[in-house]
């Protein structure tokens, strides 16, 4: 069997920031969008109000990405869309 071919964003939480992210199962691919969805409803659920940073939801540093994400050409420089989390 060949590799999988991915059309959407997916990432995946790597396992020693899992503590991080309650909602999240780390070492699993998903939606980019919907793991950042799912980050940002817990986020905001939480006693001490959530906070939801401007910056991305989900670190590069603690996920993996793989999959097409093109910017639509409107996107200003240095901005990132929810669908790229």
């Amino acid at each position: 069997m060949g590799a999988t071919r991915v059309s959407r964003r997916e990432a995946r939480l790597k396992a020693e920031f899992a503590h991080l992210y309650a909602p999240l199962e780390a070492g699993i691919w998903d939606s980019a969008g919907a793991m950042a969805d799912r980050m940002t409803g817990w986020l905001l659920r939480q006693a001490h109000g959530g906070y939801v940073s401007p910056a991305r939801v989900l670190r590069p540093e603690h996920f993996e990405f793989r999959g097409a994400s093109p910017r639509p050409g409107s996107a200003p420089a240095g901005h990132s869309r929810r669908g790229d989390a």
